[in-house]
């Protein structure tokens, strides 16, 4: 009898969480699956004319879309994109973030001011620090100022010359937590 009544009280307590993960967690990710197999959804009513499996096969480009969409682009830049992405800056932040921590254990009378300023992009806005990267890589900006390029880096820039920025955003935003783990280790 005390186990069933401490029972109701734990789905007492756990009602709130579990009322705010369904709405905010489990339906949002079952409507996502239905909208994946939806024949032409509509997004403002909600309404689709059935069940299918072409999305994905205009996607990666085996079907060609009946409106001529960029969909199809998605094995030719998306999948690309993503590999270089991964490949370089990953390998490139944790030898930073090696050299970084390293650095920080043998520096011990300057450590403390170095691990605020290493961890800034942890703790700091993504929206800010993007606003920030917008400015300094912008054509009027400070890399074309000091370098006295006229390079187009963000808006309107050619693919590979637009990595170039997500590269350095990528790796400086993810290297506080590598040198966390390393100065743990």
């Amino acid at each position: 009898d005390v186990t069933s009544k401490n029972n109701w009280k734990a789905w007492i307590y756990l009602a709130p969480v579990v009322i705010l993960i369904t709405i905010f967690l489990l339906y949002p990710l079952i409507n996502t699956i239905i909208i994946a197999f939806a024949k032409n959804y509509k997004y403002a009513t909600g309404e689709f004319d059935g069940f299918t499996l072409e999305n994905f096969g205009i996607i990666f480009g085996l079907i060609q879309s009946e409106s001529g969409g960029l969909e199809s682009n998605f094995t030719r830049y998306a999948i690309p994109n993503t590999l270089f992405l991964t490949f370089v800056t990953v390998p490139v932040s944790i030898a930073i973030a090696l050299i970084i921590s390293v650095a920080l254990n043998s520096i011990k009378w300057f450590q403390k001011f170095l691990q605020t300023v290493f961890f800034l992009p942890y703790v700091t806005n993504a929206v800010a620090v993007g606003l920030v990267f917008s400015v300094i890589f912008d054509k009027a900006g400070i890399i074309n100022y000091l370098f006295n390029i006229d390079t187009v880096w963000i808006y309107g820039a050619e693919r590979w010359t637009a990595m170039v920025p997500l590269c350095v955003y990528i790796i400086w935003s993810s290297i506080p937590f590598k040198i966390l783990v390393f100065l743990s280790g």
